[in-house]
């Protein structure tokens, strides 16, 4: 028992330099308060954090004889159990060690075997990891994303951060890594900008289509989703991912967004710009 917990410390010790290396500075033992129901509510340390940031640190493997640990696994689904319960501003991430693929039809590594098999789950907003703790080489396997297996835009090019908190992140870091590293961290950390083009339907009715290209950084299935509202505030939407017949997301909002449009002096044909700030909060204008 003690050399799995020594096993887990020396994770999460990995796990906290690959997040200085990226520019993140995050507190051990971090505490929120948490609460599924809204009115009973309790106070939990995740593995680390900061005041936009829970992490998560999970140093599993295939058992002895290559099978899957389900006992271990369950502690996986509490930990999004916690994430669910945690406030809905933080951005969340969970990083589970890397292993070798297993499998004799589809071969998949322990975390990549998680998602398939407990997909339903994993939150709209929690990001999951596999993290090799020898070269704190990082791969994202849920979100599904297609980035390189390689170096720092691999571990980097997945972060979904705010201008602020990134400036202040890769402040804080400076001292710890490289001046030109931060720098190539500061342009892969930037949330996308996809610049949507106001046909009439989306003009008069109030929703929008999520070309394939972006798709990728919005919530993978159907729910609600916050626009930030350049000027007016938030509103809630909802994500429809069988309107359109690729799957790709398309976000509901009606006439709330359609007088957005119209009292912000956008007129048919132009362009608004949308920022992914994270799968679940989307910035228009």
């Amino acid at each position: 028992m003690s050399g799995n917990k020594e096993k887990g410390n020396s994770f999460t010790r990995r796990v906290q330099d690959h997040l200085a290396r990226i520019g993140l500075s995050v507190q051990p033992e971090y505490a929120v308060e948490v609460s599924v129901n809204g009115r009973h509510k309790k106070m939990h340390k995740f593995d680390f954090g900061n005041d936009s940031l829970l992490v998560e640190c999970k140093a599993y493997d295939w058992t002895a004889g290559g099978n899957y640990p389900s006992a271990k696994i369950s502690t996986i689904n509490e930990a999004m159990l916690y994430f669910v319960a945690a406030p809905k501003s933080y951005r969340k991430m969970i990083f589970i060690s890397a292993t070798e693929k297993k499998g004799v039809r589809n071969p998949e590594t322990l975390p990549e075997h998680y998602v398939r098999r407990y997909g339903h789950f994993i939150p709209g907003d929690v990001e999951v990891y596999e993290l090799d703790a020898e070269d704190l080489s990082s791969k994202r396997v849920w979100p599904r994303r297609k980035v390189s297996e390689k170096g720092l835009k691999d571990i980097s090019a997945t972060a979904y951060q705010d201008s602020k908190s990134r400036q202040a992140s890769l402040q804080s870091s400076s001292r710890q890594a490289p001046t030109a590293h931060c720098e190539r961290a500061k342009d892969l950390c930037a949330p996308p900008i996809f610049h949507l083009r106001l046909g009439a339907r989306y003009y008069n009715d109030g929703f929008f289509n999520v070309t394939r290209e972006y798709d990728q950084y919005v919530r993978p299935t159907d729910g609600p989703v916050t626009l930030i509202l350049g000027g007016f505030g938030e509103l809630q939407a909802r994500v429809n991912r069988r309107a359109n017949m690729n799957g790709t997301a398309r976000i509901h909002c009606g006439a709330r967004l359609r007088d957005w449009f119209k009292d912000s002096g956008y007129v048919q044909g132009q362009t608004v710009p949308v920022t992914f700030e994270t799968p679940d909060r989307i910035r228009l204008g």
